[in-house]
């Protein structure tokens, strides 16, 4: 999985953060569909344009921890306390209206990759809940 997910990370570096298409939880569900081969978007992507209107469907869907957790489900993947390489998690980051939940791609020792609107970020960040396959 190690090569795995630097050829995944690669895929995305030079791709625009899109709203819908490519944001910070597709960015996961991508990785896993990369793994997997399931689609575990649950049928989200395209459903929304801006900032404004994710915020509006993760409301509407019982926030990012509940979605995601559906769509994790969806592509077998199993809850974990001890997050490795590879894994997926819902983790604690700060942003530019104060610390909030955002889905990132475990690239071991505590770090996470996320998708933001600059690009890839690797950061250590604690994590809500994670999953591995």
């Amino acid at each position: 999985m190690n090569d795995d997910l630097s050829d995944y990370l690669q895929s995305i570096a030079d791709k625009p953060f899109a709203w819908g298409q490519l944001d910070c939880a597709l960015f996961a569900a991508g990785w896993v569909e990369w793994c997997t081969g399931i689609d575990c978007t649950l049928g989200l992507r395209g459903r929304y344009r801006t900032q404004l209107g994710c915020g509006r469907l993760l409301k509407r869907e019982g926030g990012l921890l509940a979605l995601t957790q559906r769509g994790v489900r969806v592509a077998g993947l199993r809850p974990t306390k001890e997050p490795a390489r590879g894994d997926v998690g819902v983790c604690d980051v700060v942003t530019t209206s104060g610390v909030g939940h955002a889905v990132g791609i475990c690239v071991g020792a505590g770090r996470w990759a996320f998708l933001g609107l600059n690009g890839v970020l690797v950061t250590p960040a604690p994590h809500v809940a994670a999953w591995e396959f």
